[in-house]
């Protein structure tokens, strides 16, 4: 659980009514991001392998809009993925962005650049 918290890092911005939505957060991302994200190997006639990150981007959305409507209520939506953005201001009430970069930490394919951006924000 402790290291679930450890997703607090990644926290870019955000505007939650208390810091117990933060930690919910947190422990939402890092209970269910890890288990949708995977190594994909992608093999080119005649060249070496190469290895990316994939996203099951998905599963990761209606897990933690799930988890959010179930504890909070309401209408929450989740945006995950590489490319995921919100581009509308200010921001809705309830709202955090989580940047994921784990570049280069202990990946054990060359380092490969593995990025996500998970959003929520409350309908």
């Amino acid at each position: 659980m402790g290291n679930e918290l450890s997703y607090k890092q990644y926290v870019k911005e955000q505007n939650m009514a208390d810091t117990a939505m933060v930690d919910h957060a947190a422990l939402c991302v890092g209970r269910i991001y890890p288990k949708h994200k995977s190594m994909r190997m992608t093999n080119r006639f005649g060249e070496l392998p190469t290895y990316e990150w994939s996203f099951d981007e998905q599963a990761i959305m209606d897990g933690i809009s799930e988890a959010f409507s179930s504890k909070y209520g309401g209408s929450w939506t989740c945006l995950a993925g590489p490319n995921a953005s919100f581009g509308i201001h200010p921001r809705p009430q309830n709202f955090i962005r989580f940047d994921i970069d784990e570049t280069g930490f202990g990946d054990m394919m060359n380092s490969q650049k593995s990025f996500c951006r998970i959003i929520i924000f409350q309908n």
